[in-house]
């Protein structure tokens, strides 16, 4: 067990860094206090808890007696991430300098960069980026990389900078949600924008089903409704728009072709799109749906999405195809019939015979 007076010391010592008063410090420190002593209760060292406060010149005098600058209280934080939370960037800087790691994390895995994106210090979060934090880190519960937390708690500034330094824009968390699903949730209307600009897919979907357009929708916000339906719009006129003709002819990449339209949403969103000007291309890709296992579906909610759209004419000639294709279909399985039954009777006069 400690000493009392070194332990009484010690507490002082603690004290002085957190309420900046230097000379007290210094005076400690010349008494031979260790400069990593930690509060029993909490693990807390006087780096700590000046860093926390923003107490810049003792964290100088802390750092010049060699301090350890990677010391973790019990909650798992360092003097490096209580600076960034609390956006004293000149302390950041210095603490890196020093030796500070950047991307431990606390107990519930947030790093330095995910505090600071959090609360939207952009001097903190560049200098935490320009020495190699990581922008794949993850919290612990709900699996959130610095991106999803600055898009969620709408941190403009710092969602662009994070996306200029290379974020991935559609990686996903917890319940498959997004950067885009948290800022269309807590009705971050600037950063869906921002998101849906930079190539965020707009019709991603969390666990629950739920798309960015769903949330404005819950939000009431008819603005954000309007901006992602056309973001929807585009996303599907593109994707057909990278598929010549003679590929959706071929069934090779049907298939590839549905999975492709799958990650978009609903097939019908392709007439909402309005990307359908041409009959023949209709046709093919109306005959790429249809050996879909979706068909029924897929049919239904297309002709309901053309009428609704006041294209009674497209709806029309989706009926055409179908009946079109339903006479062939009508003679394979008439001929499949046909063979199986002369398979059967071969069979018998083989074995009378």
């Amino acid at each position: 067990m400690k000493d009392k007076i070194l332990f009484q010391q010690e507490e002082a010592f603690l004290k002085s860094a957190e309420y900046g008063y230097t000379e007290s410090v210094q005076d400690f420190l010349d008494l031979g206090v260790d400069v990593n002593a930690q509060d029993p209760k909490n693990q807390e060292t006087a780096l700590i808890n000046a860093a926390a406060c923003g107490q810049i010149e003792i964290v100088e005098i802390l750092l010049a007696h060699q301090a350890d600058v990677n010391l973790q209280d019990k909650w798992g934080h360092t003097p490096l991430m209580m600076a960034a939370l609390r956006g004293y960037s000149k302390i950041v800087e210095k603490l890196i300098a020093a030796g500070s790691e950047v991307d431990i994390s606390d107990e519930n895995g947030w790093t330095a960069l995910i505090h600071s994106s959090e609360r939207g210090y952009l001097e903190s979060v560049k200098l935490l980026l320009d020495n190699g934090a990581s922008m794949e880190a993850r919290e612990n519960w709900w699996k959130r990389t610095p991106l999803m937390v600055a898009a969620g708690s709408g941190q403009t500034k710092l969602v662009e900078l994070l996306l200029d330094r290379g974020a991935q824009i559609d990686c996903q968390g917890k319940q498959r949600l997004t950067a885009l699903l948290y800022a269309a949730r807590e009705n971050k209307e600037e950063i869906v924008h921002l998101l849906l600009d930079r190539g965020a897919n707009p019709n991603s979907e969390d666990s629950r089903g739920n798309t960015a357009l769903e949330y404005a929708r819950q939000n009431k916000n008819y603005n954000l409704e309007a901006y992602i339906k056309k973001a929807q719009e585009k996303a599907v006129s593109l994707l057909l728009s990278q598929w010549p003709l003679k590929r959706l002819i071929n069934p090779r990449y049907n298939k590839k072709l549905l999975k492709d339209l799958g990650r978009l949403g609903e097939f019908s969103r392709m007439f909402d799109a309005g990307c359908l000007d041409s009959y023949e291309k209709l046709k093919l890709i109306y005959k790429t749906i249809i050996q879909s296992p979706y068909f029924s579906k897929t049919y239904l909610s297309c002709i309901q999405k053309a009428f609704i759209n006041k294209q009674k004419s497209l709806g029309e000639k989706i009926n055409q195809s179908r009946e079109h294709l339903s006479p062939q279909i009508h003679k394979i399985n008439t001929s499949s019939q046909y063979l199986k039954s002369a398979v059967c009777k071969s069979k018998e006069n083989e074995n009378e015979g």
